[in-house]
């Protein structure tokens, strides 16, 4: 049996400290081994998550003014996913073009993060209706808008005015792309044609020859000792005259030679007595005058909007010509004039007024990028200002 060593005085293996809890000598020891070791793997696990965080980050791309394809691409060649895309119409920027951002360029995010894009798209204008009124009227109506005038189109009528617009395609009201064409049907007025000549000819030919080139007839009868009884002595308009189609044109025909009459018996006249001839008095001399003149000074049409500028030249007396030009920021105003302002021009010139719309839609491939930083939108005076609403980085706005 185990028990106390008398000679040394320990206790022997098989005779233990009863007062010892039995496995504690054995396991003290490594149970503390244990605890650092799991200490330390958590903190490689800590320390390795750290790197790993903070070495899949990047740096956002700038892709305003990008096109949309190029965007993705661009995003995609850093890790980057492009998140929530949103449409803003503006003129400032060709249409598909990124003209907002969110996060910023230069932000860092983790790999494999969105990118929210806002896209450039044309803003609409709703035609304005325009029949009934006078084609120069309309044009500039439809260029308030920033609108141009199609294929024009002239129908002969008797109804209305030359000059009238007669139909448009699309209809008022219509919602069509800014830079549109809207074609119109302007009536020409009544057809017109040369009156042909008719004198010479027997009534009955000279009525057929009028009546075909679609003219009525009014015939009148005098008696003629040179011109046949039934032939046409004269005629009004007179042959060549440009005249509407179904104007009257009056012949006179011949009903022969009168009839003899007996010459009165002659009359015995006393002789004339001489006058003395009349003095003749100068013309008296009038005060000088100063000539009346035509001319009228060409106003200053640069900025204004396209009904501003008709109106000033119509104070002026002078007549408009539209015409359209890139610009970069001036959109629906006038940025060049001919002739220039301040010139002296006689009454009812044309004045040749350049109005302005973006470089892209004349076909131009250049496209100027819009800010990277958030800025106050450019657009045209007295239209209102609208934005994403999302927190881009830029927004844009149009007419």
């Amino acid at each position: 049996m185990a028990g106390t060593d008398e000679a040394t005085g320990t206790n022997s293996p098989g005779n233990p400290d009863p007062s010892t809890p039995p496995g504690a000598a054995e396991s003290g020891t490594p149970s503390r081994r244990t605890l650092w070791i799991v200490l330390g793997i958590v903190a490689v696990v800590v320390i390795a998550g750290l790197l790993w965080w903070f070495s899949g980050e990047v740096a956002v791309p700038k892709v305003t003014g990008l096109t949309q394809e190029a965007a993705v691409v661009s995003l995609q060649s850093v890790q980057l996913k492009v998140g929530r895309t949103s449409e803003e119409a503006t003129l400032a920027a060709a249409p598909g073009t990124i003209i907002g951002q969110k996060p910023l360029p230069g932000s860092s995010v983790r790999e494999g993060s969105t990118v929210d894009m806002v896209i450039a798209t044309v803003p609409m204008a709703t035609v304005p209706a325009v029949i009934g009124k006078m084609a120069s009227e309309a044009e500039a109506e439809l260029a308030a808008v920033g609108l141009r005038v199609g294929d024009m189109t002239a129908t002969y009528t008797t109804e209305k005015p030359a000059g009238t617009v007669l139909d448009q395609s699309p209809a008022g009201d219509t919602e069509i792309e800014v830079g549109s064409a809207v074609a119109l049907d302007v009536s020409a007025g009544p057809k017109q044609g040369a009156v042909p000549d008719v004198t010479g000819l027997v009534s009955v030919d000279a009525n057929d020859v009028l009546v075909t080139a679609g003219f009525t007839v009014k015939e009148t009868k005098k008696e003629s000792a040179d011109v046949a009884a039934g032939v046409v002595i004269t005629q009004s308009p007179s042959a060549g005259t440009v005249a509407d189609e179904g104007a009257t044109v009056t012949i006179t025909v011949s009903t022969g030679a009168p009839a003899a009459e007996a010459a009165p018996p002659a009359t015995t006249e006393p002789p004339a007595t001489t006058e003395p001839p009349a003095t003749t008095e100068p013309p008296a001399e009038k005060p000088d005058q100063k000539p009346s003149t035509s001319l009228t000074e060409v106003p200053d049409l640069i900025g204004m909007r396209v009904l501003e500028a008709l109106s000033a030249l119509r104070k002026a007396d002078l007549q408009f010509a539209i015409e359209w030009g890139p610009t970069e920021d001036a959109f629906l105003q006038v940025i060049a004039q001919d002739p220039k302002a301040g010139a002296d021009v006689d009454r009812g010139t044309v004045v040749n007024v350049t109005i302005g719309l973006p470089a892209f839609l004349f076909g131009g491939a250049e496209v100027q990028p819009l800010p990277t930083e958030p800025t106050a939108p450019t657009q045209p005076p007295s239209q209102p200002s609208t934005g994403s609403g999302d927190g881009s980085e830029v927004t844009t706005s149009g007419p």
